[in-house]
This record gives C-alpha cells, sequence and structure tokens, in this order.
C-alpha cells in the first residue's frame, strides 16, 4: 500500500446525505496525489451509515474508500481532527467540512504549491474557499512536523470546540512568515457567509462561539502558550 502524502481530515455532524455525495466528487477531482480521506464522525450514527453506504458503492466500483472514525460522544471540529490525526499516515495534514465544494485538483495544486513554497514541511498552505479572509483561511494545509511542533501529538489546537482555531493556525504561520494562498486550488466552502441559509448543523456548530472567541483572545495575548 502506497504511503499517503496528506492525510485529509473530515469532520462530520449532520448532512449526511450531504456528506455522502461529497465523498466520490473529492475522490474524482482531487489530481494526481497519493492521499487518504479520513471521516471523523463526531456522535452522529446517521452519517456513519451514509459513510459505510458509499464506502461499499465506491469498493464495488474497485474506487478508493475513506476510513472511518466513529466518536460516541461529541468532541467538537478541532478536537474531531486530533483523533483523525491519530490514524492518519501523511506527512502533510488537511483540515476540511462537508460544506465544501471541490474544485479540479483541489489537492494535488495545493500540494505542490505547499512542496515549492515549504520544502522543509514547515509551513501552511491556504485553499482558494471564496471567501479569502485576509487573516486567515478555513481549510488548510500543515506539514505534520509544524502541528506537532505547535500543538504535539494532538496537531490541532484542541482548546477550541468549533470557531476561531483556523485564525490561530494562519496568524502563527504569518508571524513566521510561512503561510501562503493558492487562489487556483479551489476548495469552495459553501458558508452562510456567502449565502447559504443557516441550518441546523451552523446554529449547533455556533454554540461556544463566545468561549472560543474568549480563548482566542487569551491565547493571541499570551503569544499561543502550549497547554
Amino acid at each position: 500500500m502506497t504511503t499517503p502524502t496528506v492525510s485529509v481530515l473530515m469532520p462530520c455532524k449532520g448532512r449526511p446525505e450531504q456528506t455522502a455525495r461529497l465523498i466520490p466528487r473529492l475522490f474524482a477531482t482531487a489530481g494526481e496525489v497519493a492521499w487518504e480521506l479520513i471521516c471523523v464522525v463526531d456522535e452522529d450514527p446517521a452519517s456513519a451509515v451514509a459513510i459505510r453506504q458509499v464506502n461499499d458503492a465506491l469498493h464495488q466500483q474497485g474506487k478508493p474508500q475513506a476510513a472511518l472514525v466513529e466518536l460516541p460522544e461529541r468532541q467538537g471540529y478541532w478536537k474531531a481532527l486530533a483523533h483523525g490525526s491519530r490514524i492518519a499516515r501523511g506527512r502533510l495534514l488537511a483540515n476540511i467540512a462537508n460544506d465544501v465544494l471541490p474544485g479540479l485538483a483541489w489537492l494535488s495544486r495545493l500540494t505542490r504549491s505547499f512542496d515549492r513554497a515549504f520544502p522543509d514541511g514547515l509551513g501552511i498552505a491556504g485553499w482558494n474557499d471564496g471567501l479569502l479572509f485576509d487573516g486567515h483561511t478555513g481549510h488548510l494545509l500543515i506539514g505534520r512536523a509544524l502541528a506537532e511542533r505547535w500543538y504535539g501529538p494532538a496537531c490541532w489546537p484542541t482548546y477550541y470546540d468549533h470557531l476561531w482555531a483556523d485564525v490561530e493556525l494562519c496568524q502563527r504561520a504569518m508571524a513566521e512568515d510561512r503561510y501562503i494562498v493558492d487562489t487556483r486550488a479551489v476548495l469552495f466552502h459553501d458558508h452562510p457567509v456567502v449565502g447559504k441559509p443557516l441550518d441546523d448543523v451552523y446554529r449547533y456548530s455556533h454554540r461556544k462561539i463566545d468561549l472560543d472567541t474568549q480563548i482566542f483572545e487569551q491565547r493571541r495575548a499570551l503569544k499561543w502558550p502550549t497547554a
């Protein structure tokens, strides 16, 4: 079995049908790159069933399937990523979500850009997600070596529930001049910011927005301390 260059981690909470439609699209459009997709189901049996069903269909077609990690109790987006990283084999890690729409060669383009910019593996590359905030990109590719240097075996800032951790990651990388965005690598974030209706999944994920904001402000003031 080929060792993947990239481990793409996708926490899943809600939208089982949407998740099932997305998985084949991710595989079909990734481009020429060795990678694995790890779906971390965060206390959501319906999504786990949907992923197994699409995996069965992909297997019958002789196509790659997603690895499945099931969490019996909700952990939140960033802790779910940490669970996925435990089985991830790639030297690069990526965080995505089930509300993305992949463009052509969405993964191979960003991987090539990452390797050109950061031959030592210490960097972050952001997708063109259709939002492109000045201070961060929500879905990104990070070198495992940098992730472990900053956050230890968890590889992600698990202090947060759902929001602000992506801002921390990108701002830390910017401060070290280790951040790029590839506008040709498109992974559109189909999000309320760009007009998508606010559904129950978004409402649920924003329950702890005040606490996440407080954690971010405190950590930034302290210059991103380790646990």
